[in-house]
């Protein structure tokens, strides 16, 4: 290696350079599924592999957590997608999809202006269906996201756009 690439690859083990420079480039494939996420059908590198590895176990790849409704949330407001006006003190019901097994399991809400955690319950049937008991206790602005979703995982395991509730 000479020139500008032999300087831009200072610091990087020469074992993971001679990996990725005898790969063959990829082709990558992309598709929406059912549910409008896009899917690709690019096989991870070797390095990519590694760097999504624990203890040499390569994580699978995330899950991706679909909310496609909230009935009921309130309606006038200039709220856009994944962004929800609710009231204070009222039980919806979001339903979504979550390919996993059967199972119940809690979803992390931040309130953006003070930091405050709170747990909503979301249960998930055989099919793949999903719904998430909403009741967010206080007025403000309440988030969920990828990096709360798998804050208390060993290992992350979801992925989900940002959704945004504000309660009034």
């Amino acid at each position: 290696m000479t020139g500008s690439i032999e300087g831009s690859l200072k610091g990087i083990p020469s074992n993971l350079i001679a990996l990725t420079a005898t790969m063959p480039a990829e082709p990558e494939t992309a598709y929406l599924n059912a549910d409008n996420v896009t899917v690709s059908t690019r096989v991870l590198t070797a390095v990519e592999q590694a760097a999504r590895s624990v203890d040499g176990v390569v994580a699978p790849p995330p899950i991706p957590v679909v909310i496609t409704t909230v009935p009921g949330v309130e309606s006038g407001y200039s709220d856009s997608d994944n962004n929800y006006t609710i009231l204070e003190g009222v039980e919806y019901l979001a339903t979504g999809t979550c390919a996993i097994p059967a199972q119940s399991f809690r979803v992390p809400f931040v309130r953006t202006d003070t930091g405050r955690k709170v747990y909503m319950r979301a249960v998930v049937a055989a099919e793949g269906a999903f719904v998430l008991y909403l009741n967010l206790p206080t007025k403000g602005e309440w988030y969920t996201d990828t990096d709360q979703l798998n804050s208390e995982l060993p290992q992350p395991l979801f992925i989900i756009d940002k959704q945004v509730f504000k309660v009034m």
